[in-house]
Order: structure tokens, then sequence, then C-alpha cells
């Protein structure tokens, strides 16, 4: 009698250990692509990544900037090399959203030169 009781015991603990191993059991995070396109004024060249204003608050004086990173593979059109964009060239920037559950990364896939911006009033006259 205590045998069969020690078993079912055993197999009443095994089935709830197994119940709330597979409820609580972590799902995969989900990878989401999507392909965008954004227009506005360069504000940052860094050597693997680019930063591009996409709005503009006059109210607050605030510019919002998205960073998008720079692979081996991304085209470029309209210039040869990153080193001539400067700061303040409008460009399109046509780019993959990847999403894993909070963290989200943005790939340049191409970079294309609309129109060469304003120079600073800063830099204007200046010469190295």
């Amino acid at each position: 009698m205590q045998k069969k009781l020690k078993v079912g015991f055993c197999l009443f603990f095994i089935s709830v250990y197994i119940l709330f191993a597979a409820t609580y059991a972590e799902e995969p995070e989900k990878v989401k692509v999507v392909f965008k396109s954004l227009k506005g004024p360069l504000s940052f060249i860094g050597q693997n990544f680019i930063s591009v204003v996409y709005k503009k608050d006059k109210d607050k004086a605030k510019e919002y900037e998205m960073v998008f990173f720079i692979e081996d593979n991304t085209r470029i059109s309209h210039f040869k090399a990153l080193d001539e964009l400067n700061e303040n060239d409008i460009v399109k920037v046509e780019y993959a959203e990847i999403s894993r559950g909070t963290y989200t990364r943005r790939i340049a896939k191409r970079i294309s030169l609309l129109r060469k911006g304003k120079t600073s009033l800063y830099l204007k006259g200046f010469k190295e």
C-alpha cells in the first residue's frame, strides 16, 4: 500500500512539474524585418553609421534623428564615397528595420544623395 502511495505521489509531482514547465517555458523571440525609406538632412557621419534628421520641432527647438548602420554591402548612389557627404546634405536612405522583442536595429541598404546641403555659417570661410 505504501509503495503504491509513493508511486502515486511521484507521478503527481512529475505531472505538476511538467504542467508548470510547459506553461512558463519561454517562447523564442520572433525576428521582424521591415524595409522602409527616409529622406532628410544628414546630421552626423561616423565610421560605420550615419544619422539623419527626420523631424524638427521649432517650438521646442529639437531635432529628432535616426541612426543607420552601414555594412559592406550598402549601396551608394550619386556619390562615390561616404567622405564626399557633409552635414546638411539631403539624402534618401533605404533601410531594413530588424526588430527582436524590444531591440530594433536599422541597417542602411542604399544611400542616395538628393542634393548638397547649405554650408553652416560656422564653417563658411573656414580653410584648413
